[in-house]
């Protein structure tokens, strides 16, 4: 800049925009010669909503990523959560899946990643949805205190039984427990159980 010699440079220009081109070009918004200055090789990158079998692989690998920079031993994806990725159409595409990854790996209290743990976006259901049906994320709270009570009932109260029926460590347990505002559940069958 600003001087009289030419210099020589070899570089390698990537450009990526989410507008139409062609379109913006018709509407006289973007200008045709730099388009064609740009447009040597092209890649058309669909969004995220057109290629849900990529969300899988992407989410498996922000879950790494995303457990490796928090400390966190989380290492999977439940059945559940997974139905509420596929679900979601994604309008801030992969940054918005990165984000959201890295949200429930921070909420994690396993080593999976269960549906309460991802943001409310993707698990409540949207407006316009027949209210007589359960919503997703009030189904699977509903689900998962049903299964921790049962547990604890088959256990006479035993917090410890009751996470090894479970498959979960005790802490995690309590855990849940407190998450769920079921304490008061349990403490009543704590008392039926020692006082049968």
């Amino acid at each position: 800049m600003g001087g009289n010699a030419t210099l020589k440079v070899d570089i390698r220009l990537i450009a990526a925009t989410h507008v139409d081109l062609k379109s913006a070009i018709d509407r006289g918004s973007f200008r045709e010669d730099l388009y064609h200055r740009l447009n040597v090789f092209s890649i058309e990158v669909p969004p995220l909503r057109k290629r849900r079998d990529d969300i899988r692989g992407l989410a498996a690998r922000f879950v790494q990523t995303a457990s490796e920079k928090y400390g966190k031993a989380v290492s999977g994806i439940s059945d559940a959560a997974h139905g509420c990725l596929l679900n979601h159409d994604w309008p801030g595409n992969i940054r918005q899946l990165q984000n959201a990854i890295e949200h429930a790996v921070i909420k994690a209290d396993g080593q999976l990643i269960l549906a309460q743990d991802l943001p409310d976006e993707l698990t409540r259901g949207n407006a316009q949805a027949d209210s007589r049906m359960p919503k997703l994320y009030d189904a699977i709270n509903d689900a998962t205190k049903r299964i921790i009570l049962d547990a604890i009932r088959s256990a006479d109260g035993n917090i410890a039984e009751a996470a090894r029926l479970l498959g979960v460590h005790p802490n995690n347990l309590h855990r849940l427990i407190a998450r769920h505002n079921l304490k008061d559940d349990v403490g009543s069958i704590r008392i039926r159980g020692t006082s049968a």
